[in-house]
């Protein structure tokens, strides 16, 4: 066979077995069965609808000891215990009939190591009658009227009597009753004759007229036992104590290829296999000795051509009503065919069990509730379970909440005219782990398109998850760069034109008008060109250090520090190129003189914060910048009145670029904050803004020194 190269090339190679399968059911007559262990039928043959009146439906919506007669619930629940100990267990029960009426079954019964059991049943109701209609009726009904008719016979020497004959009030008719049927149940035991002399003629005719009706009685069921042996569907044979045949069918001949003549000098040792028949030997002996009634097994027989057949044989000890043994009955059902169709699927289980075992992928069985049935090696590796842990637990419990309601949504979509469904989800490992698996799914339905079972076949995916997930962050990655990008094009174009203006023009007006210009225009515009250089530096090393935070490349390097002295420094340089009308107010509660703080990126931080305050403070007023320290982390507080910031501009306030909407003419490069923010995160800390439209804002970092410390411990 081809290897799949497919996983729906795989599933259509798994399903091939099932067909198999599904056949076999469809054309065996006998009640073929598979059951789980909660007691209910997994799959049935068409003959257990002909045999036992019930749909298939029935059947399968409820517990099949339901249908088991109660006085044999004992004897199956015991022989199914006994399926754990041994391959092969044979017992019969009765099972209820639709009408009311039980049924014998004779079965043979075999368990999987899935948990699964392969039950094989025959109709044994007909033999059952048949042992009670040969013991009961035709051998003993014989006998009885052969010694009541001696008993009526006054010519008989052994049996005279005196000459008075008195009959009793009842007849021997109306003993035995008025209908024929009964006749043959009748004895001597039961005609009570006083001899009377004068009433002898009357009580030869009463006995006259019963025996004629006691032999057409005999005549009839003779008859139809004679009808049910020659007409049977099944060999049947009567065997003597002598090992010799009595009597056989003509089904039986048919069977073997003899003809009655030929068969009837034969033993059952010259037509059973010789392996065979020493196995049956004591058997066959302790039936003789009446030490067993029955007993049933599966045998080969060698017909006319020297032929192999299998049949499943019932033989039955027939005794008279003294409990004498006069023969053994033979009941033969040909199944070779039976036994070739098991054979091929065995063979094709065989070769699907070494598929599925051979391949890399998960796979299993389910039911609709999610049960498992069936798992390869792969699978119980996978999860690290032994195969008896999985089989008869439900998987949907080992994956997450929102994804079981994916997987019955998914069942949802399987039907007849489109059985295979692919589909992703997560799972959760015994380990607490959580990975991706790809599945395909083929479901299996019943003849009356009802969804039974489900055979898939699943990989792990989550590699292939995780490269997703990269690519999409790295496209995300770039997206943002080509934004970034043309910001950076928008911003060079427009921020550093006007420093660059400013350059040019002063320098134009120093070369051409040097002579003209007093001392201090000059030095103005000398003060111009630094201002504007100074822009430009700034702006420049703004775009450098947000190039390296969006490369990963900013570098964190804490030092001990005298944090009140560096933002005094801060707030003492910005004071003085600081308009008139700002006011930098500065108050410290904090002595720390060692913390382990980055010392350029803290001058980003305050540096930012304290120039937006100025900037988007247009009306002037105080900036209030509070330093506060306690045992595990730094708090820079720094609070302006100016225009504030729109609720709506929040969310985006920390990007690059980003610049709230009513800033109006205020130049800015929308770089500011985003550097704060990662000058922020490199040291573990946090930022929060709070601004009211009109009234002004409130930045606060808080910095955490046990963290930081704790990383210059790790570095070191």
């Amino acid at each position: 066979m081809k290897p799949p190269e497919t996983q729906s090339e795989f599933i259509e190679q798994l399903a091939k077995p099932e067909v198999v399968l599904n056949k076999f059911f469809a054309l065996s007559l006998d009640l073929l069965c598979i059951y789980r262990d909660d007691g209910y039928f997994k799959q049935l043959s068409p003959a257990w609808e002909e045999i036992l009146g019930w749909t298939l439906a029935e059947f399968y919506m409820q517990p099949w000891m339901k249908f088991v007669h109660p006085d044999d619930v004992k004897i199956t629940e015991s022989a199914q215990r006994q399926c754990g100990q041994q391959d092969l267990v044979e017992y019969e029960n009765r099972f209820r009939h639709k009408n009311g009426s039980y049924r014998w079954l004779s079965w043979r019964l075999s368990r999987d190591e899935d948990g699964l059991f392969y039950g094989v049943a025959k109709d044994i109701t007909a033999a059952k009658r048949l042992e009670e209609a040969l013991g009961d009726r035709s051998n003993q009904n014989i006998l009885s009227a052969k010694e009541a008719v001696s008993q009526t016979n006054p010519s008989s020497p052994q049996n005279s009597v005196p000459l008075s004959v008195k009959v009793s009030t009842k007849t021997p008719h109306k003993q035995a009753g008025d209908n024929p049927a009964e006749l043959p149940s009748f004895t001597r035991s039961k005609v009570r004759v006083e001899v009377e002399e004068k009433n002898l003629e009357r009580a030869l005719l009463e006995l006259k007229e019963w025996q004629t009706r006691y032999e057409a009685a005999l005549c009839q069921s003779e008859e139809q036992f004679h009808r049910v042996f020659n007409e049977a569907p099944i060999g049947i044979m009567l065997e003597g104590l002598d090992a010799r045949f009595f009597r056989v069918n003509q089904a039986l001949c048919e069977m073997l290829g003899y003809t009655e003549s030929e068969l009837m000098p034969l033993t059952c040792a010259d037509i059973t296999h010789p392996e065979d028949w020493k196995q049956e030997i004591p058997y066959a002996e302790q039936i003789r000795k009446g030490a067993i009634e029955s007993y049933q097994l599966e045998k080969r027989y060698i017909n006319k051509n020297h032929e192999i057949l299998w049949v499943n044989l019932t033989t039955i000890l027939l005794k008279d009503k003294a409990r004498e043994i006069f023969y053994i009955l033979h009941m033969v059902e040909d199944i070779t065919q039976h036994k070739q169709a098991l054979e091929a699927l065995q063979h094709s289980e065989a070769r699907y069990r070494a598929i599925v075992e051979d391949q890399m992928e998960l796979i299993c069985r389910f039911q609709p509730d999610s049960t498992i049935t069936f798992v390869n090696d792969a699978y119980c590796r996978y999860f690290n379970k032994p195969r008896e842990s999985l089989i008869g637990q439900k998987f949907l419990p080992a994956m997450p909440p929102e994804d079981r309601q994916l997987i019955t949504k998914n069942f949802s979509y399987l039907s007849v005219e489109k059985p295979i469904n692919t589909y992703e989800h997560r799972v959760i490992l015994p380990g607490g782990e959580i990975r991706w698996q790809q599945w395909s799914d083929r479901a299996v339905f019943d003849e009356d398109g009802n969804f039974i079972e489900c055979q898939a076949v699943g990989r792990d995916i989550t590699q292939l998850k995780q490269a997703e997930a990269d690519i999409r962050k790295a496209l995300e990655k770039e997206r943002e760069l080509s934004e970034l990008r043309s910001s950076f094009v928008s911003l060079v174009s427009h921020e550093f034109r006007t420093p660059l203006t400013t350059i040019q023009s002063s320098a134009e007006l120093l070369e051409h008008y040097d002579k003209k210009l007093s001392d201090e225009k000059k030095l103005n515009h000398f003060k111009r060109i630094q201002t504007a250089v100074r822009r430009m530096t700034q702006l420049l090393e703004d775009v450098l250090i947000v190039g390296q935070a969006e490369a990963d490349k900013l570098k964190f390097n804490p030092v001990p520090m005298n944090v009140v002295t560096f933002c005094r420094d801060i707030v003492e340089t910005l004071q003085v190129t600081a308009p008139q009308e700002h006011q930098l107010n500065f108050v410290t509660q904090c002595d720390r003189t060692d913390a382990q703080i980055d010392e350029k990126l803290l001058g980003h931080i305050v540096t930012n914060l304290l120039s937006n305050a100025i900037k988007y403070s247009p009306q002037g007023g105080i900036v209030q910048f509070d330093l506060v320290c306690n045992p595990s982390s730094v708090i820079f507080r720094i609070q302006d009145a100016g225009i504030g910031i729109p609720e709506a501009d929040l969310e985006k306030l920390f990007e690059s670029f980003g610049r709230a909407s009513n800033v109006g003419t205020i130049q800015g490069t929308g770089l500011g904050l985003a550097i704060v923010k990662r000058c922020v995160d490199m040291h573990g800390g946090q930022i929060a803004v709070e601004s009211t439209l009109g009234v002004g804002t409130t930045f606060t970092v808080t910095l955490p020194l046990n963290r930081l410390q704790e990383g210059m411990k790790d570095e070191g």
